[in-house]
């Protein structure tokens, strides 16, 4: 529900949030229509497990089942890779340290020289732009937002200036398909920042530098480029984004979770576009969380499928939806366990069997193809 009004465009909600997606291959798992593989890497805590996605979406531990970059890289809780499937990188918040990994031919990472580079105090959110040039890491504790550059081997190397201030207690980053736009998401400051991407990739804050969103933690963006979602503590917010990066409320301006709980921190929109799913960190019941299941309309509003939720693991922090648009991902971060999903036509969920495969810990996932 919207709560008050600042301004024009700034405005309160009730809020938490969501974290996203890629994976990648050749040598992985056939998958089909234009994808020869596809491979899954979720962030434990204590490095990044890998997966290939089966034909039936099952997820296959590659060889190593988990890497770590460095003895020094600690905590890692969140990784991206690029759209070209040639990188991915890690975000270790408790060292200050990014991960950076090539991409092999059979999907298992492989550790850069040197394995990691440093970001600020408590980095948090990793994200890269569609074309693989800029990378941006969101430092929780410090509030500011790394800039890179990608050289040609996927090192990274800090742009002038190195950083850019954000509204500390950040959760997220987002970027814009079009690779225009970037979002970072502050539960502890309600604010969702907004910068626009230059061609050299520093970062400029938009007009309307902020959106007071209560307790933001992250959003995603529909395929299209034309809808943001950011899950709140009622539900998902949801906006219209303008040509200049600008986010305008849908009417409703929040749509409400399902299956009781609270705290939803998570959303994926499938690749089509015309669904979307939602993430609960601490479910009703002990011992599982829901995960809300929305068509998505023409206008971007959602609207509750029917039943209106499935039910995953213990404490889902991450959701993420495969690229063929037929299978859903979703990470569970207490029990270590990722809950396995076939999407139907129609967008419901309807777990695989077996339903779960348990990596090592459980904090974000990321998902690519090839």
């Amino acid at each position: 529900m919207v709560k008050q009004f600042k301004g024009s465009k700034s405005f309160v909600l009730g809020g938490l949030v969501a974290a996203l997606s890629l994976v990648s291959g050749c040598g992985g798992a056939k998958i089909g229509g234009p994808f020869a593989a596809e491979f899954v890497y979720v962030a434990t805590g204590t490095g990044i497990a890998e997966f290939a996605v089966s034909s039936n979406g099952q997820l296959l531990p590659l060889t190593p089942p988990e890497v770590v970059a460095a003895p020094a890289a600690l905590n890692t809780v969140w990784v991206t890779a690029s759209k070209d499937a040639k990188y991915a990188y890690g975000a270790n918040k408790t060292d200050g340290k990014i991960s950076q990994f090539t991409i092999s031919g059979s999907g298992a990472l492989v550790a850069m020289t040197p394995s990691t580079v440093t970001a600020g105090t408590g980095p948090v959110s990793i994200e890269i732009t569609p074309n693989s040039k800029f990378v941006y890491c969101l430092n929780q504790t410090d509030g500011s937002i790394q800039q890179y550059s990608v050289g040609l081997t996927g090192a990274l190397t800090v742009l002038a200036p190195a950083t850019v201030p954000v509204a500390t207690g950040g959760a997220s980053l987002v970027i814009s398909p079009n690779g225009n736009f970037l979002y970072a998401c502050s539960p502890s400051s309600d604010t969702i920042s907004a910068y626009s991407i230059g061609v050299a990739g520093q970062l400029t804050p938009l007009s309307t530098p902020t959106y007071t969103v209560i307790s933001a933690n992250g959003a995603t963006i529909s395929p299209d480029g034309t809808h943001f979602y950011c899950p709140c503590s009622t539900g998902t917010a949801q906006f219209s984004i303008g040509l200049d990066g600008s986010l305008t409320p849908l009417a409703p301006a929040i749509v409400g979770a399902s299956g009781g709980g609270n705290t939803n921190v998570a959303f994926s929109v499938s690749a089509n576009g015309k669904h979307g799913y939602l993430a609960t960190l601490n479910g009703a019941s002990g011992g599982v969380s829901p995960v809300s299941q929305f068509s998505v309309g023409l206008d971007g509003t959602l609207t509750a499928l029917t039943p209106a939720f499935v039910t995953a693991g213990n404490a889902s922090t991450s959701v993420v939806t495969e690229p063929a648009g037929n299978y859903v991902f979703v990470v569970n971060s207490l029990d270590h366990t990722i809950s396995e999903y076939l999407a139907t036509s129609s967008g419901l969920l309807a777990p695989e069997s077996p339903a779960t495969v348990s990596p090592t810990g459980a904090k974000h996932i990321t998902i690519i193809s090839r």
